[in-house]
């Protein structure tokens, strides 16, 4: 079996602004498939355009391109850390 050395592991935010949403209706929606219903109100003032980045640098990677993974549906880059359930991500 071959090891994985990492050389460097961090994250940063990059870019963004705020941005205010004013007069839209609440509605109902779940955050994933059979997940309890949740009354979202999108207004209110809101970070947009920003980017959460975590990145892990190794010292002999077997492919010459990076993997991105890409959230969506209200969540964040905190989403890969760990499983809803509370396992790894």
């Amino acid at each position: 079996m071959q090891s994985v050395e990492i050389v460097a592991k961090g994250s940063y935010h990059i870019g963004g602004g705020k941005v205010t949403i004013a007069g839209s209706a609440p509605r109902q929606t779940r955050f994933w498939p059979g997940g309890p219903p949740v009354t979202y109100d999108p207004n209110g003032d809101f970070q947009a355009g920003r980017m959460y980045v975590q990145y892990t640098d190794l010292a002999h990677p077997a492919l010459p391109y990076p993997v991105c993974m890409v959230h969506g549906g209200g969540a964040s880059g905190a989403l890969w850390e760990a499983t809803q359930a509370g396992g790894p991500g």
